[in-house]
């Protein structure tokens, strides 16, 4: 199979399918559909293990506090799957057909271990993919500028790392990640909202994406779900990247499946 689209699966083809999200199940699902990346959560067990997860509990269990044994015997996903390591994600991505994992360094609150928790599971991430040598199948995407600039080093510009911040303008984004990245990940709903009518407006969108665009930013959207984001999305389907909760869907709508 030949990926042949810019069109990213949120955490996973789950929704259309049936699958818990964040599941292997569902990173394997999105291999078999061919997109351009399959979205994943991660976080840090207190030994070290980088696991992929969207809460910071599992199995009502704080991960901030807990080894991943203890985590891994105190509940499994609802397909019977055990609490994924991120290794094991690569692992499948490195053996698939091309398509790359989005990794989301989740932003945490200060009971989850706020920006530190944040920035160690980035870091811990980063060593990791190195290690197994599939820096050219990942990408990064990190919501708090202290994540952004507590992990880009680690990085070190071997893959493409996204700040998710649109309340910035344009020149405010470059300012803030110094240059060390020109690519924004937002979401639609807020970004594609006319702040006079508080509707989405693909007129308004569209204008705003240019000015984006000239600055020398390049972005990409999450989720493009409903039937107004897809009519918007479809003349920027070869230059613009979109995650979505229905990623068939949206293939089909583009014409790739």
């Amino acid at each position: 199979k030949k990926v042949d689209n810019i069109i990213m699966a949120h955490r996973g083809a789950y929704k259309e399918y049936g699958h818990p999200d964040n599941s292997m199940a569902a990173l394997k699902q999105a291999i078999e559909l061919g997109v351009y990346g399959s979205e994943c959560d991660i976080n840090i067990t207190s030994d070290g293990q980088v696991i992929v997860v969207h809460g910071e509990t599992f199995g009502g269990l704080p991960i901030l506090y807990e080894k991943y044994s203890t985590l891994q015997a105190k509940a499994k996903l609802k397909n019977g799957e055990s609490l994924p390591l991120l290794e094991d994600f690569l692992k499948a991505v490195k053996e698939g057909y091309g398509t790359k994992l989005v990794i989301d360094v989740k932003s945490l609150s200060d009971e989850g271990g706020g920006n530190a928790q944040s920035i160690k599971a980035g870091v811990a991430a980063a060593k990791l993919i190195k290690r197994m040598g599939v820096q050219e199948r990942v990408m990064f995407i990190v919501g708090r500028i202290a994540v952004f600039n507590g992990v880009i080093d680690e990085v070190g510009g071997e893959w493409p790392v996204a700040y998710m911040n649109a309340a910035l303008t344009p020149e405010d984004f470059l300012n803030s990640t110094k240059g060390k990245t020109k690519w924004g990940n937002f979401d639609i709903t807020g970004f594609g909202k006319n702040p006079e009518t508080g509707k989405f407006d693909p007129k308004y969108t569209d204008d705003l994406l240019k000015k984006w665009n000239d600055a020398g930013v390049e972005l990409s959207f999450y989720n493009i779900d409903t039937e107004d984001q897809i009519q918007w999305y479809l003349p920027h389907k070869e230059n613009v990247k979109a995650c979505s909760n229905y990623p068939l869907q949206l293939l089909q709508r583009v014409g790739k499946r």
